[in-house]
């Protein structure tokens, strides 16, 4: 039986100005996890989120923006996945993106409501986006937008 730390479903991850929720599977883990150490950052876990979570650091380490930062990230992964991340700050920003794996926007009255099944928001939401591949979208509670 594998360790807690190696399963690989459904993971939430956070830092102080960070978080994030992904499903699937990133390929070339072992080679950003070593990179990322060399660069001095720590690990809790070997899991994807993780190294999602600590990749999306970086790169707002370095000056990016939520919306770059994300981008970067999933040219960098290389699998399949689904995910949200939720930056802290100034202005806080929830960004979804996918690859491989299905990810839909609900838009509901008075919220936004995010799944891998389009099935499940239909009842929640007045209208339900199918989020395009490696095409990450800016949620918020007044409209959405794609990163360019």
């Amino acid at each position: 039986m594998p360790d807690e730390s190696e399963v690989q479903y459904a993971r939430f991850y956070a830092t102080e100005h960070l978080a994030i929720v992904h499903n699937g599977v990133i390929e070339n883990n072992p080679e950003l996890r070593e990179e990322l150490m060399s660069l001095g950052y720590e690990f809790e876990s070997k899991t994807d989120s993780e190294l999602i979570l600590r990749l999306l650091g970086r790169y707002l380490d370095i000056g990016l923006s939520p919306k770059e930062a994300i981008s970067v990230t999933i040219i960098r992964l290389h699998g399949f996945f689904a995910m949200i991340a939720l930056f802290a700050g100034e202005e806080e920003q929830l960004i979804a993106a996918r690859r491989g794996n299905p990810l839909a926007i609900g838009l509901g009255e008075e919220a936004l409501y995010v799944s891998s099944d389009a099935n499940t928001l239909e009842p929640l939401s007045r209208q339900v986006i199918q989020l395009e591949e490696g095409s990450p979208a800016v949620l918020s509670s007044v409209n959405s937008e794609k990163c360019q």
